[in-house]
């Protein structure tokens, strides 16, 4: 190859590298007990391999920490304390250095990333067993070690070591937002994550800009090194035949002469360089703006061949790197409030925590008198209002949950839902819709018995309880909020004419009901985007790098980016009934139909519409296997839930009902 100046820098970097491996080897070769990765060495080799059976029990637990852990994940977590000890002992050491040979370039194999992410999930699993037994303490210094473990994957200086990293951060933070979601963690707890966290920089707290230059550096060491051996080029090329998106990137390899791969190897050195500086600049936007731009430069061939090749879609990184440092400086944030006692714990718990325990014990009530009680909230009356008034009075402690979790600031369904991801009713969704109506029953018995003070505040818990659902992403949590206000403001409307609320009871209703977003009435707009990604989401997974394909599922995102909220409410309906069938997760039992949360969704959805929809299943799913997303041509998807109908009359009908409670009369002056 001639002489170059920028390969020749790059030949001496590359030798520098080699005699720092060296350096590092002898320090790794004496045990260096400052090193985190000695510790974390030893952990991995204490570890034992966890059984199909463990795995299954740990990722059902991790799915639904609300559940007690099981026997078998108290047993596994206790075999793997000396792996803990281990590894908590490495996370006090300022550094890991795994002596890696980075003259491999990026066949550089790196197995302790899979060996200690699996460590940390299980220290996660830890923690959350933890916070169940009462410990909160011992959780938080569990956590926190999670959370300086995740700092030193960043000392790796690769980027799939700075996205797991990251990843292993996430993990820490799911353990952490448990304890603050049940008011776990006070000041001693807080400060004690806060120390976990310090550890981690405020910009780019994974390195991820410090790997993009390395990676600058391993590539073009890695191409330097080999262009003069014909094998070695053979080898690159037979690698970019599995990676590259076309057959064309290796033979350009072996057929490339000297003279165009040092011409290729400086325009990738110069992408690299204006991609390096987008990282490390401070203006985000900026640089993920530039980054953006030398992509479709790259793409488009005007950096040669070898950046096309060789660098992936770092916008993709750029947005990881901005997303963790908004994720670490959100979480220090919360955990300052609290450690200064400024903020109580209280204020930092999740309001779904309440509203599943009283859905729980919802689902306890004997089936008569919940239906009793059911009859009562759509405003029939007969020989079963004793049933219900006597339901109603035994279910106190249930609307005190919901008092509780109405109340509260934050509010996160997202621990309900585990599992499948495009769900058409999680279960806590048709709970939630229970509540409701026994809230609303329970405000009617109260005006019935004069007690309107007591009526308000029930039907107070249910505005907030619908500026909650406001905020969930599944999509049919808008329509039940939709529902649940209408209800609400049909039963105060009628109490207001009767003059069974005075401006008091007026002015508790209405401090509640402003509480729902102005800006997205009953959250249409935000499930639907929501819903609408996660369907994406399903056919971006499937990319492959053969181009036509990737232009196929492009084709197949932007039809599904103009679906409607009423065809992505149908889709998710075919999805869950191929779901179901392939779960057999019907019940046999009839009695059992009110468990099922699409049927407790009566006033909300049209089941017969639902039904037509279902029956359509047969035809539509081998148009979707063969990716054919082109199935609105039925008719049955119109009318399950008129989310579009319902969406365009959102913002007139909340308008409406807080008109309805704004004071008249003597009322302004008084209030």
């Amino acid at each position: 190859m001639r002489p170059d100046r920028s390969v020749e820098v790059l030949r001496n970097a590359a030798g520098l590298l080699s005699v720092l491996a060296c350096l590092v080897a002898a320090t790794a070769a004496a045990g260096d007990n400052r090193n985190a990765a000695t510790w974390y060495g030893k952990a991995m080799e204490k570890a034992t391999p966890l059984s199909e059976a463990e795995w299954r029990a740990l990722g059902a637990y991790q799915a639904d920490p609300s559940q007690p852990p099981s026997p078998e994940v108290r047993q596994l977590l206790a075999r793997m304390k000396p792996v803990f000890d281990l590894t908590r002992r490495g996370c006090r050491q300022e550094y890991a250095d795994w002596n890696l040979d980075y003259s491999q370039g990026f066949e550089m194999l790196l197995p302790h990333l899979a060996e200690m992410r699996t460590i940390a999930r299980l220290m996660q699993a830890e923690a959350l067993v933890q916070l169940h037994d009462g410990r909160p303490g011992a959780a938080a210094e569990e956590i926190a070690a999670i959370y300086r473990l995740s700092g030193h994957f960043g000392d790796d200086r690769t980027l799939i070591s700075s996205l797991v990293g990251q990843a292993v951060f996430k993990c820490a933070d799911v353990a952490s937002q448990a304890g603050l979601d049940h008011a776990a963690f006070g000041p001693g707890e807080s400060a004690a994550l806060l120390r976990g966290l310090k550890p981690l920089e405020p910009v780019d707290p994974f390195e991820m800009g410090e790997a993009v230059a390395m990676e600058q550096t391993l590539v073009l060491g890695y191409l330097d090194s080999r262009a003069d051996d014909p094998q070695q080029r053979a080898r690159m090329a037979e690698v970019m035949g599995v990676v590259a998106e076309d057959e064309e990137s290796s033979k350009w390899l072996l057929g490339a002469s000297d003279e165009q791969f040092d011409a290729a190897l400086d325009q990738y050195d110069q992408s690299m360089n204006l991609m390096v500086e987008a990282f490390t600049g401070q203006d985000r936007a900026a640089g993920r703006a530039e980054i953006e731009k030398l992509e479709k430069e790259i793409s488009a061939g005007e950096y040669g061949p070898l950046a096309a090749m060789f660098i992936p879609t770092f916008s993709k990184v750029f947005d990881k790197m901005v997303e963790s440092e908004q994720q670490l400086a959100d979480r220090v944030q919360v955990l300052q409030g609290l450690a200064r006692a400024k903020v109580h714990p209280e204020e930092e718990a999740n309001a779904a925590i309440f509203y599943a325990r009283g859905i729980e014990l919802i689902r306890q009530m004997d089936k008569a008198r919940f239906d009793a009680v059911c009859g009562y909230a759509a405003g029939e009356r007969g020989e079963r209002d004793d049933l219900a008034a006597r339901a109603l009075q035994a279910a106190q402690d249930i609307l005190d949950l919901f008092r509780e979790g109405s109340m509260k600031r934050r509010c996160d369904f997202a621990f309900l839902r585990p599992g499948r991801s495009l769900r058409l009713c999680p279960d806590y969704v048709g709970g939630m819709r229970d509540a409701v109506r026994l809230l609303h029953a329970d405000a009617m018995r109260l005006l019935d018995a004069g007690e309107s003070a007591a009526a308000a505040d029930r039907l107070a818990i249910s505005y907030r309880v619908v500026g909650h659902l406001t905020g969930d992403d599944m999509l049919l949590s808008a329509p039940l909020a939709h529902r649940t206000f209408e209800r609400a403001n049909e039963i105060a409307r009628s109490a207001l004419q009767n003059d069974r609320f005075d401006a008091d009871h007026r002015a508790t209703l209405r401090n509640a009901a402003e509480r729902i977003s102005a800006k997205d009435p009953f959250g249409y707009i935000n499930s639907v985007v929501a819903s609408r990604d996660r369907i994406i989401l399903r056919y971006r997974g499937r990319w492959t790098q053969t181009p036509e394909e990737r232009r196929r599922i492009k084709t197949i995102i932007a039809a599904i980016e103009q679906w409607n909220g009423d065809q992505i409410l149908y889709y998710l309906t075919v999805h869950d009934t191929l779901a179901r069938a392939d779960e057999q997760e019907e019940e046999a039992d009839p009695s059992s139909a009110r468990l099922d949360p699409l049927t407790r969704l009566d006033d909300v959805i049209s089941l017969p519409a639902l039904e037509q929809a279902r029956l359509t299943v047969g035809r539509v799913a081998p148009r979707l296997a063969r990716d054919d997303i082109n199935i609105f041509d039925e008719g049955a998807w119109e009318g399950i839930a008129r989310i579009v109908e319902r969406m365009r009359s959102a913002r007139r009908d909340l308008r409406r009902g807080l008109e309805m409670l704004q004071p008249v009369g003597g009322e302004a002056q008084r209030h």
